[in-house]
């Protein structure tokens, strides 16, 4: 549900454009302000709209402008209505999604809104990448180690020298950045719970990948991954959907790319 603000001077034209929003159905949550300068402006910071309607009219358009002077830079999406044409080129310099001139109908304001959630699927999906790469910086400053069972012991193994990890029924092969391969005791199953909450992914029921040693993501019919050493590996069917959304935030339905 987006959360909307719509904001004009005039109190009836407020509800009447109120009532014709919710009309559409577009899964808005709406909150009807009559444009002030004395409260508005802290009321916005509160409710922390993703969508603001604004109506700017010949009379009070100086008003309206110098309260979205002073709201930038904006955490939302901006949309103008007026009833004015010559409105259209302040949207544009005031950073609005979109401009709507009035009287307008159910298929322009859909239009506009569907701008909007384009708009703000984006943002959502430029955060998720920031958190992503975020927590690849953590798990590398942190150089943690996993212990590695060998012969005489255990051997320590930084998690950031590990490219990725390929099973061989009871076994797991590990191939490090330095080119070196270390046969381990394990099974990748285990192996991935040892590196659980660092940034891995299980591409395939015999690869499981290092994120920060990623190059390329190559889709298709045979999607599969390039790192860094050169590798390439398999993504399997299996697993396709869920790469791509740790990856790229996305939700692939199966035939898609």
């Amino acid at each position: 549900m987006l959360k909307t603000i719509l904001l004009d001077p005039d109190p009836q034209r407020l509800n009447e454009n109120g009532a014709f929003l919710e009309s559409l159905r577009y899964d808005l949550h709406i909150t009807l302000m009559c444009l002030d300068n004395r409260y508005t402006q802290a009321e916005l910071q509160v409710l922390a709209p993703q969508v603001v309607f604004v109506f700017v009219d010949r009379i009070g358009h100086a008003l309206t402008l110098s309260l979205l002077d002073r709201l930038k830079p904006y955490s939302f999406d901006l949309i103008l209505l007026s009833d004015t044409e010559h409105m259209a080129a302040k949207a544009f310099e005031y950073g609005a999604t979109d401009f709507v001139s009035v009287p307008f109908s159910k298929e322009r304001l859909a239009e506009s809104i569907e701008k909007v959630r384009r708009n703000q699927q984006r943002r959502f999906a430029a955060l998720d990448l920031e958190m992503l790469l975020n927590s690849i910086k953590i798990s590398i400053q942190k150089l943690p180690n996993i212990p590695i069972p060998t012969m005489q012991g255990y051997e320590f193994l930084p998690v950031s020298d590990i490219v990725y990890a390929e099973a061989d029924g009871s076994y797991t092969y590990i191939y490090l950045k330095d080119g070196k391969k270390i046969t381990v005791s394990r099974t990748l199953k285990d192996f991935e719970q040892m590196l659980a909450g660092h940034a891995v992914v299980r591409t395939h029921q015999s690869f499981l990948v290092h994120i920060p040693y990623i190059q390329q993501l190559v889709k298709g019919h045979a999607p599969h991954l390039i790192m860094r050493t050169g590798h390439k590996i398999d993504i399997s069917r299996a697993m396709k959907n869920k790469v791509l959304q740790v990856l790229l935030g996305l939700d692939m339905k199966e035939g898609n790319g």
